[in-house]
């Protein structure tokens, strides 16, 4: 077994998807800090601190292929740094241009810089499946827009609405998670290039024409300042991804609530050879839901501990950085695999609209209490039409009895109805408000 979620072979499926497990692995590490490297040395030839061929072999030898994996791990124990090792490993590959490699930097300006294009890579994967999401439940919620279900709130009955409405305001969440995504990039994709203090005294004269050839080889923003020990940027898509994860959770856990059998109206769908339990066959788990729930509290988890890297000493503080090279890939895969999890539920999401109408008239038409409160008020008033219908409504509850023979068998109300107006009254189809009106708004913006 291993000691994370992440390394451990029976769980790991649950956890993180393979595309963001290979943004975020050791290999694309390296990787990213070889690419800077790279770039830096690019940045340095064009104002001829480091000859073009130089840049040139810098840029070949960059390849993570290159470094022995194993050697780097050994390396990182006996130094006790993150950087160090890959430094001394690639030097020698590229030769006497090895001299030229790191020059006026410091690690903490590769290191940032390369967590960002870490970061933008896995933006762009949560981006794509969100997006993906965002089409599914508008599909849904195309589909079933006059499908009727029951609303809830506090947990009972309330009023009828839509399945496609539910959907509906699923989606239009989900759109807003992908604005927020959309106007953090500018703040985000912004590189690292301060030296040792944020000055970047190292490099004299060329530094600001270096700082801006390096972003532009990496195509990365330029900071107006270091942001060493501003760690907001990096909070912020933290911070979002869990305003996200919540999104997915909410959907999960609606699923899994109204997959109950004392509700029975959503089902995920199960393929063949899942099991439900070890040792009740009858059971059908909403093991999918479930799994959504588990990784939305797991980003917010790791958000948490984003905040921690906010409050640094002076100009450089590291501490921060041990917590922030932890939660940023936790927050990134376990984002991904739920959002992966959610589309799959979403697309693939069985709706029993027998069970669902069939739980419509479970209270015997007391959801529709309203409706004939609201014709009564413009006669009698809306305090005495709420009174009279909720000394009716409780004793239809006590009693057992369908409203519409309350209703009838009451003369002050019917005072005021025929009969046929109480039967139209009393049907779910005739009090949905504007249900499907604001689901064609989400569908059409």
């Amino acid at each position: 077994m291993g000691i994370s979620v992440f390394d451990n072979e029976l769980y790991k499926y649950n956890y993180s998807a393979d595309e963001m497990n290979k943004i975020f692995d050791d290999k694309n590490l390296l990787q990213k800090w070889l690419d800077v490297e790279a770039a830096l040395a690019a940045a340095e030839a064009k104002v001829g601190l480091v000859p073009d061929d130089v840049a040139a072999i810098i840029k070949e030898k960059a390849k993570v292929e290159n470094i022995d994996m194993e050697i780097i791990k050994k390396q990182a124990i006996i130094t006790g740094h993150p950087f160090m090792p890959l430094l001394r490993a690639f030097t020698p590959i590229c030769g006497a241009a090895g001299e030229y490699v790191h020059l006026g930097t410091t690690t903490q300006d590769m290191m940032d810089t390369a967590e960002i294009l870490q970061i933008r890579e896995g933006y762009e994967l949560i981006l794509k499946q969100l997006k993906e999401l965002y089409e599914e439940l508008l599909k849904k919620a195309e589909e079933k827009k006059k499908t009727i279900i029951m609303g809830r709130t506090n947990g009972q009955h309330a009023l009828p609405i839509t399945v496609g409405f539910k959907f509906a305001v699923w989606a239009s969440e989900t759109k807003r998670h992908i604005q927020r995504l959309e106007s953090c990039k500018d703040r985000l994709f912004v590189g690292q290039f301060s030296g040792a203090v944020g000055s970047l005294a190292s490099l004299g004269e060329n530094a600001i024409q270096v700082r801006k050839f390096f972003f532009e080889e990496l195509n990365l923003n330029s900071p107006d300042i270091t942001w060493n020990t501003s760690r907001d940027n990096v909070v912020e898509i933290a911070s979002i991804l869990g305003i996200m994860a919540s999104t997915l959770s909410k959907i999960g856990n609606e699923v899994y609530a109204l997959q109950k059998q004392e509700f029975s109206e959503f089902e995920e769908f199960t393929g063949h050879g899942a099991v439900g339990s070890s040792t009740m066959p009858h059971k059908k788990n909403p093991f999918i839901s479930m799994q959504i729930v588990s990784l939305g509290r797991l980003v917010k988890i790791a958000v948490a501990e984003a905040f921690e890297t906010l409050e640094n000493e002076h100009e450089r503080d590291p501490r921060s950085l041990s917590v922030e090279w932890d939660y940023v890939p936790r927050v990134f895969c376990f984002a991904s695999a739920a959002l992966e999890k959610t589309i799959n539920l979403v697309s693939n999401l069985v709706i029993k609209e027998k069970n669902i109408n069939k739980n419509i008239n479970i209270l015997q038409g007391l959801v529709f209490s309203e409706k004939i409160m609201m014709k009564l008020s413009s006669s009698i008033g809306r305090q005495t039409a709420h009174d009279l219908m909720h000394e009716l409504a409780l004793e239809a509850l006590e009693n057992g009895t369908p409203l519409k023979d309350m209703i009838i068998g009451n003369k002050e109300i019917m005072e005021h109805f025929t009969k046929e107006e109480v039967e139209e009254s009393l049907k779910a189809e005739n009090y949905l408000g504007l249900s499907e009106y604001f689901v064609d708004e989400v569908l059409a913006r």
